[in-house]
């Protein structure tokens, strides 16, 4: 029976799970001490989309944190000289001989999408459906019948039994992958310092906020809900009316969740300012450490994007839970935050 684990020193990255096993790795390698997000905020927080889905129950999705697994890794790949594959769909047979190939040549593999109701170590084991999530996996125990697990949100090494994977690898189809999935990643021999990897993720982070084209994406895309939403009225049923402002609250949490209050749960919930918070800690730090002051300008206005996305949010959450109407209120946010959006990412630009 063997075992095989990779030593690697782990660090949170609370609600950053597809990203956490490489912020590990470029951590390692050179050697750095690294915010908490710091390579999804690079590569997803701030990142607008604004999509019509062809979903009864959520006909739409915004966000500002677009973290579709491919989308982020296409935004760090040059810069981190990073290599990646994502597979799914693929028998349990192929998945685990596959998971264990990368461990044995040394490379750590990331798993997922993982739902958490069958995650022994979470507290959405056997309670709730959540099919998004991702671990790094840096071993196995074949004695155990387990994998060698880091969480994004957990300190210590987690045993895994290949049963519970099993279980929790079985889901359908959705919109950041398929069953039995994993994602076999390499990094650039190279790697930059974070100063030079943020100046360059920053940047390229603004252009695409700047594109052209398609309207969906970028700040345009806040202008592109703004025009879409007083249709929404006329346009459908009160019970698809409701439907659709919900569906637009669901990525603009930490994580993507439909917000406690509408779904009639009392107890504390998840921050939803879409993450602009975190973005605005990431870049406001960065720009005190290396004294680029356009950063630190340009983190006030983030700052005020999430403020907005949380008033946002807690305007559909009055709509939909006590039928109080102040939907011109959410237009009027959503286009404030195209122009502060705009600003900070001009800023940005404008850097050294």
């Amino acid at each position: 029976m063997k075992r095989k684990l990779i030593e690697i020193k782990h660090h949170l990255s609370s609600g950053c799970c597809m990203c956490s096993g490489i912020e590990d790795v470029y951590a390692n390698r050179t050697n750095q001490i690294i915010q908490e997000g710091f390579l999804l905020a690079l590569g997803s927080f701030g990142e607008t989309v604004f999509i019509k889905m062809n979903n009864v129950d959520k006909p739409y999705m915004f966000s500002a944190n677009d973290a579709r697994p491919k989308t982020v890794f296409e935004n760090l790949r040059e810069p981190l000289g990073l290599e990646y594959k994502i597979i799914g769909g693929r028998t349990i047979e192929y998945a685990k001989k596959s998971i264990k190939q990368e461990i044995d040549a040394g490379y750590p593999v990331i798993l997922g999408p993982l739902d958490m109701y069958y995650l022994p170590y979470l507290k959405m084991f056997h309670t709730e459906h959540i099919p998004i999530h991702y671990v790094m996996m840096v071993g196995y125990d074949e004695e155990k019948d387990c994998i060698l697990i880091y969480d994004c949100d957990r300190e210590n090494l987690i045993e895994l039994q290949f049963s519970d994977l099993e279980l929790a690898w079985n889901i359908e189809k959705n919109g950041v992958g398929d069953k039995n999935g994993f994602i076999k990643f390499r990094l650039g021999e190279h790697l930059p310092d974070k100063y030079t990897l943020a100046q360059n993720c920053l940047k390229r982070k603004a252009e695409r906020q700047f594109r052209d084209k398609p309207y969906i994406l970028g700040i345009s895309a806040y202008n592109k809900i703004a025009r879409e939403l007083p249709k929404w009225k006329k346009k459908f049923s009160e019970e698809e009316y409701k439907k659709a402002l919900i569906s637009i609250t669901e990525f603009m949490g930490k994580v993507p969740k439909v917000p406690n209050e509408i779904r009639g749960i009392s107890e504390p919930d998840i921050p939803y300012k879409a993450n602009y918070d975190r973005l605005a800690n990431i870049v406001r730090e960065l720009g005190q450490e290396y004294k680029q002051e356009n950063w630190v300008k340009s983190s006030e206005l983030f700052e005020k994007c999430g403020n907005n996305i949380e008033m946002i949010v807690s305007y559909i959450i009055k709509y939909c839970c006590d039928g109080i109407d102040e939907i011109n209120e959410v237009i009027r946010l959503f286009l404030d935050n195209a122009e502060y959006a705009s600003k900070a990412y001009h800023l940005i630009l404008g850097s050294n």
